[in-house]
């Protein structure tokens, strides 16, 4: 940020050749080398940066064990099935659901929503995670998640979707709208429809190209993004995603917006006031100020909702050239 990029790539260079540096820090500095080669136009550079704190991260991912998780998704959640599962009978408006990949302007919605005065944006919730683990268990099924919603009754539904609602009412009281911003629920959508069928969703799409390099460059945890660190798996990945949002679409009667992170960019306002007509809500301008709001962002993209939208970073990709082919054959993208 002052400029000294010389003085910083010798600082990184310095610890970098240090062995007894741990993986995790190692990591993070080759990141910081890339962003700085980024920032100078030295994409050669930013990508072997990039690459080397990917391969730092360690950690495996299995891409046809998520593709076979999909599949089992899939199958339950059938269109043909979806009738003779039981749903909640409560009308609960109040949750709203921010899905999708990573870096795909997530937290910049959630931000324009919690600047509206009766809505609170409450991060990212791990809640559904642990309620689909305890389902089983809840519906009283020997069936696993998610053969186990064939024995869910209404009663239980509604249970549930009222759990949920008052576990995140907790921090947000008198918001008309709470939103969750776990993106992983992409896989959940089709439980919620049967336990909060009144909520919204709000899934944020971005060129994947854009999105899987944004991944790539972003010191995402390998934990929890175990496909993040290897071009192929995230074009995996994100086609899996892919596939099971089409297919929500497509049998789901429950409210879902999708919101571009290019049109976002380049029509805040337009797209603004969709997100919050979405949400039943009268407009208020304070959503095109979210930035002034100082309430703590807890991921990666703190920095930069702490500001006014730029479109910088639309087409990043198209600056990395080759080295990029391998997620373009991942994706499934002519060159």
């Amino acid at each position: 940020k002052t400029g000294r990029d010389d003085e910083a790539i010798a600082f990184l260079d310095k610890h970098l050749a240090d062995k007894t540096l741990p993986a995790p820090g190692r990591r993070e500095l080759f990141f910081l080398r890339g962003k700085i080669h980024e920032k100078r136009g030295e994409y050669d550079e930013a990508f072997a940066a990039y690459r080397s704190a990917n391969e730092t991260a360690g950690g495996t991912c299995d891409a046809d064990a998520y593709r076979r998780r999909i599949d089992e998704l899939l199958e339950v959640y059938r269109r043909e099935n979806l009738p003779r599962y039981a749903r909640a009978t409560l009308s609960l408006e109040d949750p709203v659901f921010i899905v999708g990949m990573p870096r795909t302007g997530s937290t910049l919605v959630e931000r324009i929503i919690d600047a509206h005065p009766a809505a609170r944006g409450l991060g990212e919730l791990a809640e559904m995670n642990r309620i689909t683990r305890g389902l089983p268990l809840s519906i009283g099924s020997p069936l696993p998640y998610p053969q186990c919603v064939r024995d869910l009754t209404p009663p239980v539904a509604d249970r549930i979707g009222t759990e949920y609602v008052e576990s995140v009412r907790k921090t947000a009281r008198r918001a008309r709208r709470v939103v969750d911003k776990y993106l992983p629920n992409f896989e959940n959508l089709g439980l919620l429809s049967l336990i909060l069928p009144q909520a919204r969703v709000i899934e944020c799409r971005r060129n994947p190209m854009d999105a899987c390099l944004s991944c790539f460059a972003e010191p995402l945890h390998p934990s929890g993004h175990p496909w993040a660190s290897r071009l192929e798996d995230l074009g995996a990945h994100h086609r899996q995603y892919e596939r099971i949002m089409d297919h929500w679409k497509n049998v789901l009667d429950m409210p879902i917006l999708e919101v571009s992170y290019e049109e976002l960019t380049a029509d805040q306002e337009a797209v603004s006031r969709r997100i919050i007509e979405f949400l039943g809500l009268p407009w208020d301008e304070q959503c095109l100020r979210y930035y002034e709001l100082k309430r703590p962002i807890m991921t990666l993209s703190r920095e930069q909702v702490d500001k006014p939208v730029y479109r910088s970073s639309v087409n990043r990709a198209d600056r990395f050239g080759d080295h990029l082919e391998p997620l373009r054959r991942a994706l499934a993208i002519e060159s």
